[in-house]
């Protein structure tokens, strides 16, 4: 079995070699190349680990261990590893996503981050954070783990904005939660039926219904969709049944001559191949805390 990862931390190495880059040749074009490495791990819902007092409070003010500047102004101590943590001789490791990071720095009069004061450091000003969000507007970094309950609406809304974030960042992390997700939905299949579609039932046996799918040479893949606006027309004599994926899942594994699942195979779509039926199986078990394990 292979050790452990810690997908949220262990990317930084991304930031860490940007700094280094930026040392050996301190140009505008380096510079912007660090601060483009933070913008990336927060998209990739990268995390950093920072110092808290051992008399924290509540407040954000109290809960960073911070230096001062000549001018008074006070910079959050912040690292990319666990390795530069521990050259800092005060204070209890926690972490949390960069991008928070950043924003309480901003709303709490902070003059910035200092990355790694130990090592090879960098001074992540509040300029810089600016022009980060600045030029992501509003975007939805990512799918926070905590909204991944058994209470999770499954209208596909979450799904889609799933695979959405997918396409922009397609991250390990990213995938996992897809797979997550999609588990743990309902989705939408085509299929003939005698009965009205309004008659259909969840229960309906699979096997018992003729599926539309997506034929080629090579292929035969089963399409599955987010709701039933995504379906639309699937085409001419089908109607639609809504089905827990699990089921569904169910159904092409026994079926040998499916070669893999497509959802939304008509907009913004993922694929599913059979070889990936397993993990999608166990993804649920294995997603702990946005540590994974590799069996």
């Amino acid at each position: 079995m292979k050790e452990n990862k810690d997908l949220y931390i262990e990317n930084n190495v991304l930031i860490e070699n940007a700094i280094t880059k930026y040392y050996d040749d301190e140009n505008d074009e380096n510079l912007n190349a660090v601060i483009e490495s933070v913008r990336q791990r927060m998209h990739e819902e990268g995390h950093i680990l920072f110092s808290v007092p051992e008399d924290a409070n509540e407040d954000h003010q109290s809960q960073f261990n911070t230096i001062t500047d000549d001018e008074g102004n006070k910079w959050i101590l912040v690292f990319t590893s666990k390795a530069e943590f521990d050259k800092c001789e005060f204070g209890t490791a926690k972490s949390h996503s960069i991008d928070w990071t950043l924003k309480i720095s901003l709303e709490n009069g902070f003059a910035g981050l200092v990355i790694n004061p130990w090592g090879q450091y960098f001074m992540l000003t509040r300029e810089h954070m600016e022009t980060i969000f600045n030029e992501d507007g509003d975007l939805e970094y990512y799918i926070s783990t905590d909204t991944l309950t058994p209470d999770t609406p499954q209208d596909g809304t979450l799904l889609k904005k799933a695979i959405s974030i997918f396409k922009r960042n397609a991250t390990e992390m990213n995938f996992n939660k897809i797979c997550m997700i999609l588990l743990n939905s309902k989705v939408w299949i085509p299929c003939r039926t005698d009965k009205n579609e309004t008659s259909i039932q969840m229960n309906e046996d699979l096997n018992e219904l003729t599926l539309g799918f997506l034929l080629n040479d090579n292929s035969c893949n089963l399409p599955v969709f987010s709701s039933a606006e995504e379906i639309g027309e699937f085409c001419e004599g089908f109607s639609k049944i809504e089905k827990p994926m699990i089921d569904v899942l169910d159904f092409a594994d026994d079926a040998d001559e499916i070669t893999g699942i497509k959802v939304d195979p008509f907009t913004e779509s993922i694929f599913i191949p059979r070889k990936m039926f397993k993990f999608l199986r166990v993804v649920g078990a294995s997603f702990e805390n946005g540590v994974f394990t590799d069996e």
